[in-house]
């Protein structure tokens, strides 16, 4: 069975977090599956991708309530009929559970790539932000 992927990383900068996504769209790309990226034009996960001739969607992401950004990525989506959005970071979180609201086709997943747990923070979104279920 082949599965089509978006996998979405608000990051522009190199860390840990960016090479794992870089080696799973890598491992899915090689296992026969569509695995695309959505991240900032100017992001070295981007570059990296696409060097490895990975599908790239620019999607420039300007915080966690981008809405701009949501409906860019909902368009996205919705054309690109993925079976998974996978998010990669906490920014990239709510803004693809927004883009997913709208789009009932894909299923959408996140992890958090930190160990320590999840606060309440401010009016306790954190903890409703990590619990959303598209």
């Amino acid at each position: 069975m082949r599965i089509s992927s978006l996998h979405i990383d608000d990051q522009l900068t190199w860390r840990g977090g960016q090479a794992q996504v870089l080696y799973l769209l890598k491992g899915l790309v090689q296992r026969g599956h569509r695995a695309e990226l959505a991240s900032p034009p100017e992001s070295i996960l981007g570059e990296r991708a696409r060097e490895a001739g990975i599908a790239v969607h620019d999607v420039r992401m300007r915080g966690e309530a981008d809405l701009f950004a949501a409906r860019k990525l909902g368009r996205i989506v919705r054309e690109g009929q993925y079976d998974i959005v996978h998010m990669h970071a906490a920014h990239a979180q709510t803004i693809g559970a927004l883009a997913c609201a709208f789009n009932h086709r894909p299923k959408c997943i996140s992890h958090r790539r930190v160990d320590f747990p999840i606060s309440s923070g401010p009016l306790g979104l954190a903890k409703l932000k990590y619990h959303f279920r598209v």
